[in-house]
């Protein structure tokens, strides 16, 4: 039985810009300045505020002569109905109120240096302030603070205020003010036809307050009532009200709050700005009076971008990966143990209870650490952009666009968005991730169009107009190559260096997957499971985060649809519209299994895409 806890958020923005523009011959020149502040209130936003009570058949079931619980015996609904509860658990979320400010100045000056040539010139510097706590409910896992925990070995918890163990300090955030953004463009027109642009800048993002956990370990607590009868007594019961000798109510101010547990970390550096640089360059050329062409060269680098702390290697507790040459039978074995003993293994201080890997970590006292982010992701994206238009005398038109791209990255997908990494192998070498991202596309083609029917074009007045004139057909075609895949095993180093992945070993020249015109899911597998092996106990394999040569299925989106607009005097206009999705009913087929170590690697068993549908909408507009 489980009550859900309640909760809400208020989430407050304000902006306010201004700019002043100077007109001086040929300059324009812009100045300006933005601000933004930002406030999310969460309130009691956990789950089990209510509680989570367990009952179980074996608090009204039989015993053997032995005290063993008779499994046959006992409902748990007649636990339910005496009251015995078997364990239960209940939550006391922490109430806060976090808030920051955003400040942006810029210039920008627009010169035309000639009827043919214009450049633009522009510097913007941004500034983001620390994040801040309105009531300093805000705990950070130090490297450096002895825990008193732990035999005074360094990696406490901290907390924001001032006063007796506290940090003296309301937040641990320090940007650094670097934030500035160059920016340079220019345009050229050569002769009637052609136009030339390029340009290069700098540009950065906010970082959002949503990455990673919440740093409010001590002012919230999660209570448990476990049962230490194995069933034959309960843990307690439903009229005694939840015992008072297990709650823990918050605050609880103390370094050693999180021993044992993955300490929520919030590093210094959290609000270094994430970094792209964008350049680019254009030759745009109009063919005819009505067909134009454009060829683009397009590309970013990002950096600084927030990737998840836990996967950053020993700052996030991992062990660093010789330890593997012990064996597994010593890592797996608990300290004070004869196989421990006996590899010269001790206690990394007095009291320590755990395996030899869980002793030989950075911090031993921790599991996890789990730091916010930390901006260190890095990637780079070039692109090819080809695009013609075309537009009739009638109104028709159509465009066809093509893009030929490759992004690149260490597993920080986004900017504001460091959860998408695909899991870390190797804790110590992040330059092993560094592959194509999940959204890597390299064939983008659209074509998108609009034709307006012929029939009764010079009639306006009796049946002709109202059912038959002014019918028009559009429709969006989009074709895209497949996603690359991250091949994954199951992963016996888990235990020893916390790292969240690990991949098979790639065999030379084998083909990865099957044909997809061929592709039968009820009779294939769109993996083959013989391109690849296994690395070995305790072993890295060679495979990439994800896989440029091994992707999903190519998608296809193939809409249409057929509308006609009315005119009723000068005030109503009606439209009737007839919608086509999925116009072919083709079949684009999710991911498939991508374990190396299950039974159904390989195995499709969803559909991507949505089946045919038509829709019949009207609307008048007045």
């Amino acid at each position: 039985m489980q009550w859900q806890g309640f909760g809400f958020e208020a989430i407050n923005r304000t902006q306010l810009a201004n700019d002043l523009t100077w007109i001086a011959g040929r300059h324009t020149v812009k100045i300006g300045y933005e601000f933004r502040f930002h406030q999310f209130n969460f309130h009691g936003w956990a789950q089990n505020t209510g509680g989570q009570f367990n009952f179980s058949n074996v608090g009204t079931g039989g015993y053997d002569s032995r005290g063993n619980a008779l499994t046959n015996t006992g409902d748990p609904f007649a636990s339910f109905l005496l009251g015995q509860v078997n364990t239960a658990n209940f939550a006391i979320p922490a109430y806060t109120s976090w808030s920051d400010n955003y400040h942006a100045v810029y210039v920008n000056d627009t010169f035309k240096v000639t009827n043919r040539l214009t450049l633009t010139l522009g510097l913007r510097f941004d500034y983001q302030t620390p994040w801040h706590e309105r009531y300093n409910r805000l705990s950070t896992f130090d490297p450096t603070a002895p825990n008193p925990g732990a035999g005074g070995r360094p990696g406490a918890m901290i907390f924001a205020g001032t006063g007796p163990g506290l940090a003296g300090t309301n937040t641990f955030d320090k940007p650094p003010k670097d934030a500035w953004g160059p920016r340079i463009g220019f345009a050229y027109r050569m002769g009637d036809r052609t136009v030339f642009r390029g340009g290069y800048g700098i540009y950065y993002a906010g970082v959002a307050f949503g990455a990673g956990p919440l740093p409010v370990q001590g002012f919230q607590s999660n209570n448990l009532a476990a049962n230490v009868t194995n069933g034959q007594q309960a843990a307690f019961y439903m009229d005694a009200g939840f015992p008072r000798n297990l709650v823990t109510i918050p605050p609880v101010i103390s370094p050693t709050v999180a021993n044992g547990l993955n300490p929520v970390g919030y590093p210094g550096p959290q609000l270094t700005l994430p970094r792209y640089q964008n350049w680019s360059f254009t030759v745009q050329r109009q063919l005819s009076n009505s067909l134009l062409l454009d060829i683009s060269y397009t590309a970013n680098h990002g950096t600084r971008l927030p990737i998840s702390g836990r996967y950053l290697g020993l700052p996030a507790n991992m062990n660093d990966p010789s330890v593997i040459g012990l064996g597994s039978a010593v890592l797996s074995s608990q300290i004070g143990s004869p196989t421990a003993l006996a590899a010269g293994i001790r206690a990394p201080y007095p009291g320590f209870t755990g395996t030899v890997a869980q002793a030989l970590r950075p911090f031993p006292q921790y599991q996890n650490i789990d730091w916010r982010s930390w901006q260190t992701g890095n990637s780079i994206y070039h692109s090819l952009q080809v695009k013609l238009d075309k537009r009739f005398t009638n109104g028709s038109l159509f465009r066809v666009f093509y893009t030929r791209s490759k992004l690149i990255n260490d597993g920080a997908e986004s900017a504001n968005n460091d959860q998408n990494i695909d899991g870390l192998q190797n804790p110590i070498n992040r330059r092993l991730e560094r592959a194509v991202s999940r959204d890597d596309v390299p064939n983008t083609f659209v074509f998108s169009y609009t034709y307006h029917l012929p029939f009764g074009k010079n009639r306006d007045t009796g049946l002709v107009k109202y059912l038959i004139a002014g019918w028009a057909i559009n429709g969006l075609l989009r074709y895209e190559s497949g996603r690359p895949l991250g091949l994954t095993m199951n992963n016996d180093l888990s235990g020893i260096l916390f790292n969240y992945a690990k991949r098979p070993n790639v065999v030379t020249g084998a083909v990865a997957t099957v044909d997809e015109g061929s592709f039968d899911p009820g009779r294939d597998r769109y993996l083959n499971r013989a391109a690849f092996t296994d690395p070995g106990a305790l072993q890295f394999g060679n495979a990439p985060r994800r896989d440029s040569h091994v992707r999903g299925f190519r998608n296809a989106v193939e809409d249409v649809s057929l509308f006609k607009e009315t005119m009723f005097g000068e005030r109503f206009k009606w439209r009737l519209e007839i919608q086509g999705g999925n116009i072919t009913n083709r079949v684009v087929f999710a991911d498939p299994n991508t374990n190396w170590s299950q039974g159904a690697f390989g195995q499709v068993s969803l559909q991507a895409n949505q089946p045919r549908s038509i829709q019949l909408g009207t609307r008048i507009e007045f």
